[in-house]
């Protein structure tokens, strides 16, 4: 097999044991840096600490007793995302900690990779809202114009951060009987905390 062709399998590798099932990243990372002291080339370690990163980021770690090749442990991201469903059913496990309800028009996701340091990381076409101050996960996110009911998706009366990053348009958040507690849109886009309206909002308007 040639140098890139290891390498590509190793990526491949990789990349389907986080697909299939996080918790086998802990395996696949070992393997890699096994491979990696013994083969002692550039590539093969570039990957074995790729995945040994991502393993640390979200909270892999192999079962307490077990072998190289046991089975880890379910994760602590895993873990929240079981937490999450059981609290607010009807959703969709859609990536390592990200949750999906009504066809992903909301998304949460329940734990960041590390501390956000008050710096929101909201994708580009989303109105997002955090649990906690300082754009604290966990974190939703709906993009569909009009109103939505956050009761319905297990986020009523939790929300303490914003960020709108539509191009266009403004977000209403609002309380008990429609009452507006705070705007966010293209000129202020960010609430890192939402003051004396924490943990009031029920519904949110999407004027596009």
């Amino acid at each position: 097999m040639s140098y890139e062709q290891e390498i590509r399998r190793a990526e491949e590798r990789f990349a389907a044991a986080v697909d299939a099932d996080a918790g086998l990243a802990d395996v696949v990372r070992r393997r890699a840096l096994r491979r990696a002291r013994r083969a002692r080339r550039p590539g093969v370690v570039a990957v074995a600490c790729f995945a040994a990163v991502t393993a640390i980021l979200f909270g892999l770690s192999p079962r307490p007793g077990a072998g190289d090749d046991g089975v880890p442990q379910v994760s602590a991201v895993q873990r929240k995302v079981d937490q999450y469903l059981a609290a607010h059913p009807g959703g969709r496990q859609t990536g390592l900690a990200e949750i999906s309800y009504n066809d992903g028009a909301v998304v949460v996701t329940v734990a960041g990779a590390g501390p956000s340091l008050l710096a929101s990381d909201c994708p580009t076409g989303w109105v997002c809202f955090y649990e906690r101050p300082g754009f604290g996960y966990p974190r939703g996110k709906v993009s569909d114009c009009g109103y939505q009911d956050l009761e319905a998706w297990g986020w009523a009366d939790r929300i303490e951060s914003v960020q709108f990053t539509r191009g266009s348009g403004a977000a209403s958040f609002l309380e008990e009987g429609a009452v507006p507690l705070f705007t966010v849109d293209a000129g202020n886009p960010a609430v890192s905390d939402v003051g004396a309206a924490r943990n009031r909002a029920r519904a949110v308007y999407i004027a596009c």
